[in-house]
């Protein structure tokens, strides 16, 4: 479900059962499956994979938010970053 006050970048896709809320998404990003995200700023060409949760964050360009992972409100993901490779700022399942 994509809410109010969101807005979808050029040749971004969204999977099935996913939620966007108040939020500004990029050009050319995949989100995955069952995802929640919400009033999060997410660059061009970042990948999202399945079941992640992200709420208040930001995620720069080329980032990708691996399966299963939760941005805590607050976090920045910088350049070309993957989630298993931060332990102090994301949350892992």
């Amino acid at each position: 479900m994509i809410g109010e006050n969101t807005v979808l970048g050029e040749d971004t896709t969204v999977g099935d059962n996913s939620s966007i809320q108040q939020s500004v998404i990029g050009r050319g990003c995949t989100i995955g499956k069952n995802v929640v995200i919400e009033g999060c700023h997410i660059w061009d060409d970042v990948r999202i994979e399945d079941n992640v949760q992200l709420r208040y964050s930001v995620v720069c360009d080329g980032a990708t938010v691996k399966k299963g992972a939760i941005l805590e409100p607050g976090v920045v993901l910088s350049f070309r970053v993957h989630t298993w490779k931060l332990l102090n700022f994301v949350t892992v399942l």
